[in-house]
């Protein structure tokens, strides 16, 4: 028995040409498959692209890291309601009721496969309309986020 997986973009073009190297985005909305919420990692407060081939970090690495996944999401241009985005995508899973300014934020969050109506010349549409999530979130992935954002907080 194998696992879903969400629809991604089938090729790096696509990615890019959606602008997904740079923004917040939810894979998976609407679909029986987990919900992934991607973060790109890049330099806001401090370089953490680091090697895949680096495996030890000092302390103060480790927090640059976490202070900078924080603004990564907090201080995005490109993904200003992206904190507010999760909370809705977090509760909508949990089939809580969710204030309706949720419906617009999980459509701009959600990412949209192309259609046979789209192809990759048309202008990128990477957000959906899909309100109606059902409750197969990646909360391991949205919960490390949050306890990234909660500890954070509470570091001198």
């Amino acid at each position: 028995m194998g696992y879903q997986y969400p629809s991604v973009p089938a090729t790096s073009e696509e990615f890019l040409a959606d602008g997904l190297n740079d923004k917040v985005t939810f894979f998976g909305c609407g679909e029986d498959a987990p919900t992934f919420v991607y973060i790109p990692n890049h330099f806001v407060t401090f370089p953490s692209n680091t090697s895949t081939f680096k495996f030890a970090y000092d302390d103060e690495e480790l927090q640059g890291m976490l202070e900078n996944g924080v603004a990564q999401v907090a201080a995005n241009p490109r993904s200003p309601a992206a904190p507010k985005a999760i909370g809705c995508l977090i509760a909508s899973e949990a089939g809580l009721s969710t204030p309706g300014e949720c419906v617009d934020l999980l459509e701009e969050y959600c990412w949209t496969p192309p259609t046979e109506e789209r192809s990759m010349d048309d202008p990128p549409t990477s957000q959906s309309a899909r309100p109606d999530i059902p409750h197969s979130v990646c909360l391991a992935v949205v919960a490390a986020t949050m306890i990234s954002f909660l500890s954070l907080r509470y570091v001198e």
